[in-house]
Parts: C-alpha cells; sequence; structure tokens
C-alpha cells in the first residue's frame, strides 16, 4: 500500500470481497471501543434508524 505503485492481478476464479466499516467495535470481554466516523457515515444511519 505504501510503495506508491499498483499491481493488478487478473484471478482466474471470481472471489467475493465484502467491505465492513465500523465506527464501533465491542471486544470478548465486552468492552466497546469508539473510533473516528472518517467517511461520515453514522449520521446517514442513525437519521435512517431512529426515522419517527
Amino acid at each position: 500500500m505504501n510503495k506508491g505503485t499498483e499491481n493488478s492481478y487478473a484471478l482466474k476464479q471470481k472471489i467475493p470481497v465484502y467491505i465492513a466499516y465500523f465506527t464501533a467495535w465491542a471486544d470478548e470481554n465486552g468492552n466497546v471501543a469508539f473510533f473516528d466516523d472518517i467517511y461520515s457515515r453514522d449520521q446517514r444511519l442513525a437519521q435512517m434508524l431512529y426515522k419517527s
């Protein structure tokens, strides 16, 4: 990633890729860590979840 150049590789078989974006994460002990919402998605999600 930090090399400054990109490489492309053709795969013989397609594979699914899933990208998840979390701004909060709970560990196995129940401790919750919060992270900055660098993509500004939390506000939109909150509006959808708490829409009256």
